[in-house]
Order: structure tokens, then C-alpha cells, then sequence
């Protein structure tokens, strides 16, 4: 009941917050990432109506943070200069060793490094892909 609902939304807040976890509090992205490690396994054995998807929604809520991350970044800087956009994509880049600091704490199943990087690739196809078709863009 709301015990369980209240559970849900704060694993649902901690999984939000996975880079900020992984670089402050790892012990806590640990017990998170074993929660939804068990809830997997007892997803085999409820009823499709009852089973959590922890790991299914964990991906997501990452590929969505992810992405929200590098859209407002990235957004901004278009805006007001490209230089400075792509500035920010190097810093993005420069995060990939945060990444393999959050991939330790990960089941290898995840591929959580391959899993952010492919993430990183995608989102910058996209934003480049406006930058490219952004009214009064120069060769300069």
C-alpha cells in the first residue's frame, strides 16, 4: 500500500540521481541497484500485472536523465554560441570516467559503460543534427 508506493518513488528519485550517487554516496547506489536485483527475481515468480521492472525502469529513468542532462546543456549554448556548445560536449565526454566509476557498481548485464556511451553518442547525433539545420549558420 503506501508504504510500498513510498518506496517505489524514492527508488524512482534515487535512480534519478545515479551519477550524483555514484560519485557521493556509492553505498546507497549499491542497495539500490541490490533492491532491484531482487525484485527481478521475484518478478519470475508474479503474476505480469504485479512485477516491478526495477531494471527495466532503472535503464529508462538513466536514458532519460541522460538525455535531459545533455539537451539543457547543450540547448543553452546553441543558443547563444556554437563554440560554446561544443565546449560542453568535450566536458560531456570528459565525464566518461565518472561512467566507469558508476559501471562498478553495476551487474555486468547492464553494460552500463557501453550503455552511457551509445546514450552520448545518440544525443549528440541529435543536437548536432539541429546545429546543422539552425537558420543562419555560417561555414565560419
Amino acid at each position: 500500500g503506501k508504504l510500498e508506493n513510498r518506496f517505489d518513488a524514492l527508488l524512482k528519485q534515487h535512480m534519478d540521481a545515479t551519477f550524483e550517487l555514484a560519485r557521493k554516496r556509492p553505498s546507497l547506489l549499491k542497495q539500490c541497484l541490490k533492491v532491484s536485483e531482487l525484485e527481478e527475481k521475484a518478478d519470475r515468480n508474479r503474476p505480469q500485472e504485479l512485477q516491478k521492472n526495477y531494471s527495466v525502469m532503472l535503464l529508462e529513468k538513466l536514458r532519460e536523465s541522460l538525455e535531459n542532462r545533455f539537451n539543457a546543456v547543450f540547448s543553452n549554448a546553441i543558443q547563444t554560441d556554437i563554440t560554446d556548445a561544443l565546449r560542453i560536449v568535450e566536458q560531456i565526454y570528459d565525464n566518461l570516467p565518472i561512467i566507469q566509476q558508476v559501471n562498478r557498481y553495476f551487474p555486468s548485464k547492464y553494460q552500463m559503460y557501453e550503455f552511457y556511451a551509445g546514450n552520448i553518442h545518440r544525443n549528440l547525433r541529435a543536437c548536432l543534427g539541429n546545429v546543422a539545420t539552425r537558420p543562419g549558420l555560417t561555414p565560419g
